[in-house]
């Protein structure tokens, strides 16, 4: 097992199983279930679309919810932690919290996080935090085939909005193999 295994995905409501379908427009994801669609790297607006000035002098608040998962056929992810690092200084603030359901299976028929009917409504059971390298959010082990549903709160602050705002979600863990 590498780092190649482990996959950022985005989310899908109401597609009736996990890694089945794929995910077109990142303001969908919105729980639910994982999609196959992989969250690209270093691409502005990847999750959140850009925050309107209207947006911005209204505080507006939104959610997302992107999926980490393993897909090594049998080896196990282990102590997976997350944490965000570089968000812009005045921009929109930026919160992260797991979805109440825990690890779940990659393929589950049933929901694998909870379904938003639309970008601010507020995921149940969620605690988001502002993790960072020395308070790292503990995800847990996340075996072949498992995944866990990440939630993404972004608060926008008023004022100027910033040009590439944004921040950065990091992971650590121990990988076998």
């Amino acid at each position: 097992m590498n780092a190649d295994n482990i996959e950022f995905r985005y989310s899908i409501p109401g597609a009736g199983q996990g890694d089945l379908l794929g995910q077109g427009d990142p303001n969908d994801s919105l729980g639910g279930y994982m999609a196959v669609t992989e969250l690209p790297s270093n691409v502005v607006h990847a999750l959140f679309d850009a925050v309107t000035p209207s947006e911005n002098n209204a505080h507006k608040v939104e959610y997302r919810c992107l999926f980490v998962t393993n897909t090594h056929p049998t080896d196990t992810w282990y102590s997976a932690k997350l944490w965000l690092s570089n968000e812009v200084v005045g921009g929109a603030d930026l919160f992260v919290g797991l979805d109440a359901a825990g690890i779940v299976q990659g393929d589950a028929v049933t929901a694998q996080a909870f379904e938003a009917t639309n970008e601010e409504d507020v995921p149940v059971g969620v605690v988001f935090t502002q993790p960072t390298t020395s308070s790292r959010l503990s995800v847990g082990s996340i075996g072949a085939g498992e995944a866990v549903a990440i939630w993404l709160r972004r608060e926008a602050l008023g004022g100027a909005p910033k040009h590439l705002d944004g921040a950065t979600i990091q992971f650590s863990g121990e990988i076998s193999g």
